[in-house]
Formats: C-alpha cells, structure tokens, sequence
C-alpha cells in the first residue's frame, strides 16, 4: 500500500536557528540566550500564522538543552539533541491549548511541572494558540507562569496576543514575529522547487508569494497544491492564478482603465469575462479591491512602489501611470465599493449583483453624486415640511416708515440716508435685460426646477444681489453656505450659466457671493453727509446739533 507523500512544509521546517527565514533579530536574541545561559522562565512568541513561532520554540527548546551548542545553535548530535528530536520525547510538551483550554487541563499541567526533566536540563512547556486558554485556567497558571520551578521553560505561542490577560503578558518575555518579506518567500520557494525538481515560472513564485501574505508555511502549501496540479509539468503564473481563483492582472487593469475613464459598460463586461472564466464575484471583487490599493500606493508611494507591492519595475511603471490618470478621492471612493462588495458578497444571496452595482456607482462622477445627496436632503425637508414634522419660522413684520416730505425725498436726502444706515435700504440694481432682478431669479428657478433638479436643489437657497453689466450675484448665507461651496465649481457654475442665458435672453455671468465673506460697509462719514444736506436745504436752515463736527465744515 502506497505511503501519503509527507508535505513539504513538514520536510522544509527550520531545525536550526540558521535555517529560520524572515526573523533575524528574534533569532539572534535567542542564540545570545543560549550562548550566555541566561534563560528566562516564560517566553510569549506572537505574530500571524506561518510565520515561524513554534519552530523556533522547538528549535530554542533543543538549544537550552545542547550539550555541545556552536554559537547558541544545537548541534543535532548530542544525547540531549537526538532525544529531542524524536516525536515521544518527555522533556519538551507541545500543548494545543485550543482542545486543552479548560482549568482541569491547567492544573494537570501544573502537577507536571514539579516533576523534572528525564534526560535533559530543561522541561520545555510550548502553548500553542495560548490565546485559546480560559480565563479560569489562566487564573489557574499564575503563580506557576511567575514562580516555576529551576528546570521548567514555558513558552507560549498565539497568533492574538491581545486576547491575552496582562497579569500573563507582564510575566513573560515578549518577541513578536513579522510577516516575512516576499521576495524571502520567493528564495525559499525557489531553492525548495529546485531541490524537489518542480519545473516553474518566477512570475508564478511571485504570485505564491504575494499570496501567501507573509505566511512561508502557506507559501510552501500553495507550492504543493501547484506541483500536484501541474501533474510534471511547469508551475506557471496562469496555473497559480486558476488554482487561487484569482484575476489575471491584464484584466483588472483593463477593468480600472475602463473605471477611470467612467466607462461603465465596458467595465461591466471586462468583469464578466471574468467571471465567465470562472472566477466568484466576491473574489473579483477582493482582487478589485487590492488593485486599487495598489493604485493608491502608486500614487502616493511611486519612488518606493516596487518594495511595497513586490513587483517588477515594468509593472510599477503601469501600476504609476494608471494611478496618475485618477483621481484620489476617486480612488479612494472605489476602494470603499469593492471591499464592501467583496465583504456583502459573503451574505448576499446575489453576488453578481453587488459586483455590478460597486461597478456602476464607481463610475458616477464625484460631484454628481455630491448633488445627488444634496437632492435628496432637500426632498426629504421639503417632504417633512408638508407633512407638518417642521415648522417655517414665520418672517417678523417689517415696519412702514414713516411718509417723508417732497424736500426729504431729494437726491442727496435720499443718498444721506442710504449712507447713514450702511446701504442696507439701497435697491438692487435691475438687469440690463428685459426683465427685472426678481423675475430673471424667478425665471431661472423654474428652467432649473424642470431641467436641473439636484442643482436647482443647491441654488435655491440664495438671495439675487444686483445684475450689473451681464453679471447676476446671489447672496448664499446661514444653512445655505454649502450651496457657496458647489456652485463656485466650475463644473456647476457652468451648467447654470447655460440656463441663465436662457432664461435672460442674453449672455450672462453667474456670481456667487459668500456672505460671510462679504466686506463689512464702512462707517459713514459725518461732514459729507451735512455738506450734501446743507447743499439740499441752505446752511442757514439746518441747526446742527454737534458742534464739533459743525465747526470742521
């Protein structure tokens, strides 16, 4: 009967220090341990999965206890080293605390711990997944963890140390473990696939690698899954991407030229001959998702781009020039629709669908989406107010001023007392057009109400100033600044002017005027405006009550 071929991550796991890729200065630490004897009591070793920790912890296990350890490696010859090396030694327990995690499973552990070591110096406990224990059995290994006996090492090891009580992680020493850097990856797949002479691509190791997300142990599973997929022949990087599911970089990058472009229809089929090769929705959607962060980095991040990404200049050079042709609120915005879309997708009982529609809603420019919000809220306002849920604040009366005199009503009278109270009372200058300032504003509204909603929805709120010289100012102030905002875009300024022609008759020019910015009237000046009264009315009959200013004329 044939033996199970044994997987190569199990053939290829580090037995020395000087055989673990991607951990330097953790190993170093530990070497300069071993070499000067200083060994703690309890060691915590973190990081993601497949990064390394409980080699090393065996590794380190079998280092403590070398009897002839070179540099702080073991020697792999010694009594203590051949004994440990085998899978029933008694000196170094491996304990998977996710099947182990109760307080009985604790306290067994601490009965153990007062036994010595058989044959070593050491007893070596390793946790695995530690992160797992309750917090009964971790109540339960407090005083041990802090006060074990001379002969007793624990190691724990967890992929969350934050799920960790602080009274565990202040009595261990703590390494954290990095993921490990692609093109290390790429070393070591090479080196392995040479020695088991699998033929390959190095575009495929890349892809291994890259997907492997700094993971050596799963880079070495995605190598096996190849070489069994390959059946003798080459691992390729079209094998690697259909054995992952994922999208072929020529197309993404077609699917965001076409996204960039707003060309909504051929971004939609670009996606489904993707998905007509094969690929799930929800994964196009994560490869959507990583491509734009790419996008992103390239347009942040262009001198360093090749280290991020692990990529080849070329393919930093396009992943540059594409990211220049967008913009990064764009960018950004499409970044939201595909990692929702590929998060949904999991729930969601039609996948395509979410696909299409984070496909369709990146294509909707920025500022018409902007208007389609304003629109919104503005109906939703109006929809409350006829329902009665708000109320108008009802304008206070203005008081009838007083009848003036023929005489009082003289040009300089009048100019007098548009100055004296700041020009408030000054009429808006009518426009050179047919129609007076209040109808050309009316006229408007209604072109923009049929034609425009969402714009009409943001110009509504403002006041007409003056129409002077084919230019109309609106006064945008209070709740209505935004609309200041929009139409001081081009874009949107643009748009209205073509509807303001029209309803003028003529060219004009459309102004908004931001009242907050207005400019403050100046204070009146006291002698011009009795110069202009004495003008009107004769010195002699004007009794000036300020002496002062009476004497300076």
């Amino acid at each position: 009967m044939p033996q199970p071929v044994q997987a190569l991550y199990r053939i290829w796991r580090s037995k020395t220090f000087g055989e673990v890729v991607g951990q330097d200065a953790i190993v170093r630490t530990l070497q300069t341990q071993t070499r000067t004897g200083s060994i703690a009591h309890a060691y915590l070793f973190s990081g993601p999965r497949g990064v390394g920790k409980t080699s090393v912890a065996k590794i380190f296990a079998r280092a403590m206890n070398c009897l002839d350890s070179h540099d702080g490696e073991p020697c792999g010859h010694c009594a203590a080293c051949i004994a440990l090396s085998s899978d029933n030694n008694l000196d170094v327990l491996e304990i998977d605390a996710a099947s182990n995690n109760r307080v009985d499973d604790a306290r067994d552990l601490i009965e153990r711990v007062k036994y010595p070591p058989s044959a070593t110096r050491y007893r070596v406990y390793i946790i695995d997944e530690a992160h797992m224990l309750t917090t009964p059995a971790f109540n339960a290994m407090l005083k041990t963890l802090e006060e074990p006996p001379a002969h007793a090492v624990f190691i724990l090891a967890t992929t969350e140390p934050r799920k960790l009580p602080d009274t565990i992680l202040s009595r261990c020493q703590w390494y954290a473990f990095r993921r490990i850097e692609p093109s290390r990856i790429v070393d070591r797949l090479e080196l392995v696939a040479n020695a088991h002479g699998i033929p390959f691509e190095r575009d495929a190791l890349w892809i291994i690698a890259r997907a492997a997300d700094g993971g050596m142990r799963d880079a070495l599973s995605l190598l096996d899954v190849c070489r069994s997929t390959a059946v003798g022949g080459a691992v390729t990087g079209r094998l690697v991407r259909d054995t992952l599911g994922a999208a072929d970089p020529a197309a993404l990058f077609a699917i965001a030229d076409a996204l960039v472009e707003m060309r909504a229809g051929e971004a939609l089929s670009r996606a489904e001959e993707c998905l007509a090769l094969g690929l799930e929705p929800q994964e196009l959607a994560a490869s959507l998702t990583e491509h734009t962060r790419s996008l992103l980095l390239a347009r942040n991040c262009a001198n360093n781009l090749q280290e991020l990404l692990a990529v080849t200049s070329e393919d930093a050079a396009v992943y540059v020039e594409q990211a220049g042709r967008a913009s990064q609120a764009s960018l950004l915005r499409m970044l939201d629709l595909f990692a929702a879309a590929a998060q949904t997708n999991k729930w969601n009982a039609s996948p395509r669908l979410m696909l299409e529609r984070a496909l369709l809603r990146a294509c909707v420019p920025d500022d018409a989406l902007e208007l389609e919000s304003l629109a919104a809220r503005v109906e939703s306002l109006e929809r409350k107010l006829e329902s009665g849920a708000v109320k108008q604040r009802e304008a206070a009366p203005i008081a009838e001023p007083p009848p003036r005199s023929k005489a009082a009503r003289t040009p300089a009278v009048e100019s007098a007392s548009r100055q004296q109270d700041g020009g408030k009372t000054a009429p808006a200058a009518a426009p050179t057009g047919a129609k007076s300032l209040d109808e050309l504003w009316a006229a408007l509204m209604d072109a923009l109400k049929k034609r425009q909603p969402a714009l009409y929805a943001v110009a509504r709120g403002g006041k007409p100033v003056s129409c002077d010289g084919g230019e109309l100012r609106v006064m945008y102030a209070g709740e209505n600044a935004f609309s200041y905002d929009m139409l001081s875009k081009d874009t949107q300024r643009q748009k209205l002017e073509v509807e303001l022609e029209q309803a003028a008759g003529m060219p004009m020019r459309f102004t908004p005027v931001n009242a907050a910015a207005a400019p403050t009237p100046k204070p009146p000046d006291s002698q011009a405006k009795l110069r202009q009264v004495f003008d009107a009315f004769g010195r002699e009959n004007v009794n000036v009550t300020n002496n002062d200013v009476f004497e300076k004329i």
